[in-house]
């Protein structure tokens, strides 16, 4: 994270897209919460009332790509859920 950035939230992990971003600032359209008085936000929650967790994190060495393993509560509706099935962010 860059020094001059304040720590919105801090979800363990360095993947946008789940609230708080990759320098731990709250991504548009999601709240969050902290389970500590010491501690930014660790829980963060979609404002339409979706919430996502990192399941898993792997990194191919060979390929330097990442896959991310994300569970989102509650789950989305048929309508929705084959467009998050290959998010290439």
């Amino acid at each position: 994270m860059p020094s001059n950035t304040t720590k919105q939230c801090d979800d363990g992990n360095t993947v946008n897209g789940d609230g708080c971003t990759n320098i731990c600032t709250i991504e548009s359209g999601y709240s969050c919460s902290s389970n500590s008085s010491k501690n930014p936000a660790s829980t963060c929650v979609n404002t339409n009332g979706y919430s996502t967790t990192l399941n898993s994190l792997i990194k191919d060495p060979s390929s330097n790509s990442l896959t991310a393993s994300l569970q989102i509560t509650p789950p989305p509706p048929p309508s929705i859920a084959p467009n998050l099935l290959n998010l290439n962010n």
